[in-house]
């Protein structure tokens, strides 16, 4: 609203000392008390220290261009945050001695029938006894021959599909569906993201939404309307966590998907019922 000049010559041309004291003390205690305001999720340290987590990246179809740029950050993360992050693409890592030393397994955009029955087994007792799993884009891909439901159950979803032409890789529109979570607490409540988007099916009613993309947004998709990308759930015993963005390499250098990721391992790797986001 523009200033009414004609009144402020009828005004004193000097406040009180008292009063502006006053006023000074009311603005300033209005700006610094915005920062109290925000999530307290994102305030807080990563609670990361001593973690340790097995990322496993073993291809069966197709491989993705992006596991390099996903082990290289997971590698520094480590470093900065002091967490032991042990790579992977030996399905014979699967045992309950090998698996015992790790807090969270994270499956790096693996595709296709990567463990046997007896490697399967191994991952159930895992989770079963409190262990974490971290699924990114295309470990939705992953084991969703069918013969496996309890590992399409722990991730969440399986992989149906994504556009090809006139490109499988678009800008989107998305939104946060929780914000009170480490993973989502420092996105706008909508914002837009390029990456490679999937169609889900076998899609848990388990699971907590954390993410949401419009579908009507970017071309290509068998759905409309706003739907699940980014969830987590306690599951049988455990805890998971799966994003579906990871498809590009530049997604492994922006700072919004790796605050991202890090909530997501931080929440895998903490027990069924703690407290923490």
């Amino acid at each position: 609203m523009p200033a009414e000049r004609t009144n402020m010559s009828t005004q004193p041309q000097n406040l009180p000392i008292f009063a502006v004291i006053c006023l000074s003390l009311l603005l300033v205690g209005t700006y610094v008390a915005k920062p109290a305001l925000a999530n307290q999720a994102e305030s807080r340290e990563w609670q990361l220290a001593g973690v340790r987590i097995l990322v496993f990246s073993k291809t069966e179809g197709f491989r993705h261009w992006s596991i390099k740029a996903g082990k290289s950050l997971l590698a520094n993360l480590a470093d900065e945050h002091a967490f032991t992050a042990a790579f992977s693409e030996d399905s014979g890592d699967f045992t309950d001695e090998s698996l015992g030393q790790f807090d969270a397994v994270l499956f790096l955009n693996t595709t296709g029938d990567v463990l046997n029955l007896d490697q399967q087994a191994a991952m159930e007792r895992y989770i079963r006894g409190g262990g974490g799993y971290v699924g990114v884009h295309a470990a939705t891909d992953t084991e969703r021959d069918g013969s496996w439901p309890w590992y399409i159950a722990l991730v969440g979803a399986a992989f149906d599909g994504h556009p090809i032409l006139p490109s499988n890789v678009q800008e989107a529109r998305l939104r946060v569906a929780q914000p009170a979570t480490r993973s989502t607490g420092h996105f706008q409540q909508e914002f837009d993201f390029t990456d490679e988007w999937y169609d889900f099916s076998d899609l848990s009613n388990q699971i907590e939404p954390l993410l949401e993309i419009d579908r009507d947004s970017y071309w290509g998709s068998d759905h409309s309307g706003w739907g699940s990308i980014a969830w987590r759930q306690e599951y049988d015993g455990g805890r998971s966590f799966y994003t579906a963005m990871g498809h590009r390499k530049q997604t492994f250098t922006n700072q919004d998907f790796i605050a991202h990721l890090l909530g997501g391992i931080e929440y895998a790797c903490a027990r069924q019922g703690d407290a923490s986001d």
